[in-house]
C-alpha cells in the first residue's frame, strides 16, 4: 500500500499540469513521520520515484521531517508538488478553446 501512495501522490500533482496542456518537468516531495523507519520510508520513496518514472518527470529533491510528538507510530504525512512547462499558445482551457 505504501508504494502506491507515493505513485498516487505524483499522479495527482502531474494531472494538474497535464489538464492545462503542460509537460511535467520535475517533482519534489515532503515526508513527515513521528519516527523514521527505514523500510517504510524507503517503500514510500520508491513509490514516489516510480510515479516520477511513469510521469516522465525528475524527482529532484524533497524534505523529510521526524516529529515524534506529532504522529502515532506508523503514521505519516506526504506532500509534494510538480512543475511543468507549456507554451502559452498551447494552454488548454483558454476562452474559446473548450
Amino acid at each position: 500500500v505504501h508504494k502506491y501512495v507515493g505513485i498516487a501522490l505524483v499522479a495527482m500533482c502531474v494531472n494538474d499540469l497535464i489538464v492545462q496542456g503542460a509537460e511535467p518537468l520535475f517533482f519534489l516531495d515532503y515526508f513527515a513521520t513521528g519516527h523514521l523507519t527505514v523500510d517504510l520510508t524507503a517503500t514510500v520513496v520508491e513509490g514516489i520515484a516510480e510515479g516520477c518514472r511513469q510521469s516522465n518527470c525528475g524527482l529532484i529533491g524533497g524534505e523529510t521531517a521526524e516529529m515524534p510528538s506529532m504522529y502515532a507510530p506508523g503514521e505519516y504525512d506526504l506532500g509534494g508538488f510538480s512543475v511543468g512547462a507549456v507554451k502559452q499558445v498551447d494552454l488548454l482551457g483558454q476562452a474559446g478553446t473548450v
